[in-house]
């Protein structure tokens, strides 16, 4: 209840823009948000179209048909949601294995706070997107080598 007050006291401003200088919050919750400032993932620009397909791949390999089908759609509404509302940071609460989380940091470019009760889980979460991220940038070397001319290293 402490929270939810405090959060509704918040101007609107402030939420879209993740800036709470200034605000009144329980310690708590102060201590919630340097923590999840702490872990968010750093923006990074969208990727181009023609790479999209290929991130997907990386990005789906440990998923059933039915996560793919699930986070796909998601992502795309919640990329479209912050676009409208020029939200820069997405809060994924109950983040799992972080299949949204990083479909919407590497599809969509959006800095995403990954929230996750259970240590165990949360822990494959960060194995996986680190292996998700040392991929994508041999991936990405390897393109850049090819566009310019250059041999692969």
């Amino acid at each position: 209840e402490e929270w939810r007050q405090a959060l509704l006291d918040i101007p609107t401003e402030h939420l879209f823009s993740a800036d709470l200088t200034g605000c009144d919050l329980p310690p708590s919750l102060q201590d919630f948000c340097d923590s999840a400032v702490r872990l968010a993932l750093c923006k990074v620009p969208a990727a181009p179209q023609q790479t999209r397909e290929a991130v997907h791949q990386m990005l789906r390999l440990q998923m059933c048909p039915k996560k793919q089908h699930e986070v796909l759609r998601l992502s795309a509404v919640v990329a479209r949601i912050c676009q409208q509302t020029g939200t820069p940071i997405v809060v994924d609460v109950g983040s799992g294995e972080g299949y949204l989380s990083t479909e919407l940091h590497f599809t969509h470019g959006l800095s995403v706070v990954a929230v996750e009760g259970n240590a165990g889980i949360a822990e494959r979460a960060v194995v996986r997107t680190k292996k998700i991220a040392q991929k994508l940038s041999k991936w990405h070397r390897l393109r850049d080598t090819q566009i310019w001319g250059e041999t692969p290293s």
